[in-house]
């Protein structure tokens, strides 16, 4: 199960408990046959909580290589989870703890992608990919160009490298 099922599957469990909650919160009395429709609601609830449980612990435990790409990934399913919450909010900026904590995340996520030295091809591609998506443009902070200087590095490295490869071959 990949992170981005993980984050729908936890808000379709959210939406599920809050129409419980709702109809267990109702004054009217219940109607016949409505507590059944409910437990059923709240089982529901319980088995795609604990698929996402079960996916999470299964992630925890996968080895990741943790470079620049594979954050990237992290916070490409992060900012769907945000534009989730934002249509749920009606097309605002929703004030909510949850909204607060993927904003926080998504800071972290950022901080870390900035801080990394890419290791292969993909990490570097993935940092400055995340430099052109994440300013959409308009946004200017100072860890864009301390990632791109990272990735010119690790760039003037493997020309490094391939210069010094070149004439190495046998002459006849």
């Amino acid at each position: 199960m990949k992170l981005v099922e993980m984050i729908d599957k936890g808000y379709r469990v959210s939406r599920i408990l809050t129409v419980c909650t709702r109809a267990l919160e109702n004054d009217v009395s219940p109607q016949a046959g409505s507590d059944g429709a409910i437990a059923m609601c709240i089982a529901d609830a319980d088995l795609v909580l604990g698929n996402l449980i079960d996916g999470l612990e299964r992630l925890e435990k996968s080895p990741t290589k943790g470079g620049a790409a594979a954050l990237l990934v992290e916070l490409k399913a992060l900012k769907l989870a945000q534009a989730a919450l934002v249509t749920d909010a009606g097309g605002n900026d929703p004030s909510t703890p949850e909204w607060d904590a993927l904003a926080a995340q998504d800071e972290t996520l950022c901080q870390k992608i900035a801080d990394c030295t890419p290791t292969t091809p993909q990490d570097a591609a993935a940092m400055l990919e995340w430099c052109l998506t994440d300013s959409a443009g308009e946004i200017w902070c100072d860890l864009y160009p301390k990632a791109q200087r990272t990735v010119i590095a690790y760039l003037g490295g493997l020309a490094e490298v391939a210069g010094s490869h070149v004439g190495m071959g046998s002459s006849a």
